[in-house]
């Protein structure tokens, strides 16, 4: 049976979901003197090799300092601590982590629809290639490939043109401005 796009993207979703991180683990290597952050899923393994980060400094034991720089990954990776942290032991310990809104909405944005261009310039079209990617044609025959990749903290528009589409032309946060040089070209 042949999946449509809809049901794929509601497959991706659901996996997303089922491996989404639920507990934040600091663990020391006092030998090396290093202490990796990893995100662990509910069956307590880490899912996805992004989920393990090696923390800045040296370390020999499990401490504050070391917990306040995971904290700051952690918020960058889109959550927020749901608890105190519970140490293991020496060299280990844990904590419970949920999803901010902002994870949410770009987790809704990225198996969700995709976005629509807007209103284009005069004399522009763009047809849709494939999810998140657009060939973008101007009256003179001109093309280019806009293509929009959601991320946490802002989604990024980009504007390629050359053999292949390999060759940036803008990068921005809309439509709109990764467009600008199409709308300014001759």
């Amino acid at each position: 049976m042949k999946l449509t796009d809809a049901q794929r993207l509601d497959r991706a979703r659901r996996g997303e979901k089922n491996t989404r991180p639920v507990t934040a683990e600091i663990r020391v290597n006092p030998h090396q003197r290093t202490a990796t952050l990893r995100l662990l899923g509910k069956s307590g393994a880490v899912e996805l090799d992004r989920n393990a980060v090696p923390l800045p400094g040296e370390w020999s034991y499990e401490c504050g300092p070391l917990r306040t720089a995971a904290g700051e990954i952690i918020a960058e990776r889109g959550f927020r601590l749901d608890g105190g942290w519970a140490e293991l032991d020496d060299l280990t310990a844990r904590t419970p982590i949920v999803p901010t809104g902002e994870y949410l909405a770009y987790v809704d944005r990225m198996y969700g629809p995709v976005p629509e261009l807007g209103v284009l310039p005069p004399g522009v079209t763009a047809r849709s290639v494939q999810r998140g990617r657009w060939q973008i044609r101007k009256e003179n025959r001109r093309f280019w490939d806009l293509t929009w990749q959601p991320r946490l903290g802002g989604d990024v528009w980009r504007l390629w043109t050359g053999p292949r589409a390999t060759q940036l032309v803008a990068t921005a946060e809309s439509p709109e401005g990764a467009l600008a040089p199409v709308t300014a070209s001759k």
